[in-house]
């Protein structure tokens, strides 16, 4: 008997006919019944990009029950994130399982303000049948940076005497770190900057 195609059940017959010297024999059958069997189901792999600061979806696509001839209903459980970069500011309460619903499943962490980097989003799905009846996957997810515009910190209302020297200060904060370069568009005559 051949190798069976992968993934089919069912039964077929072997016919054949041994003969002994004389060339007599009797035909003879055999019947081969091949038992289904449940497979795991399957998850694309995946991997996600988003920039900082934006709404993230971190959407967990293609999850079937297995090959063509599987069937049921698929749950997520065990879902877990990892943060080595610190981007994730809020996980959403998620159920313990999750019904996977036409293959998909969202999930809307909340990251903070001005953090770009990787994490990743771990979770096992089950089909319900017998063993093997679970995978578990991982989606990486990385956030880009944003270039984000300083920022000026400086008196709401400046009190100066006529004729007389005055003096402010502000600040100016750049949250990605950049070097920031103050240019005057306009001063009051006689205003020296330093």
């Amino acid at each position: 008997v051949g190798a069976l195609r992968a993934n089919r059940f069912g039964s077929f017959t072997l016919s054949f006919t041994p003969r002994d010297a004389g060339g007599i024999g009797i035909a003879q059958q055999l019947v081969f019944t091949v038992a289904g069997v449940n497979d795991a189901p399957e998850v694309a792999a995946r991997v996600a990009t988003f920039a900082e600061d934006v709404s993230v979806d971190v959407v967990l696509a293609h999850i079937t029950p297995g090959p063509f001839n599987e069937a049921g209903t698929l749950t997520l459980s065990n879902i877990s994130f990892t943060d080595p970069n610190d981007v994730i500011d809020d996980v959403p309460t998620l159920p313990t399982v999750v019904i996977v619903n036409n293959d998909t499943v969202h999930i809307t962490p909340k990251l903070k303000a001005n953090k770009n980097g990787s994490f990743s989003v771990t979770f096992t799905v089950n089909d319900g049948g017998a063993a093997p009846n679970a995978t578990t996957a991982t989606v990486a997810v990385t956030v880009t940076p944003v270039n984000d515009p300083p920022t000026l910190t400086a008196p709401l209302v400046f009190a100066a005497m006529l004729g007389k020297a005055h003096s402010s200060k502000f600040t100016v904060n750049d949250v990605d770190g950049d070097n920031v370069t103050l240019s005057v568009t306009r001063t009051p005559t006689g205003t020296t900057l330093s």
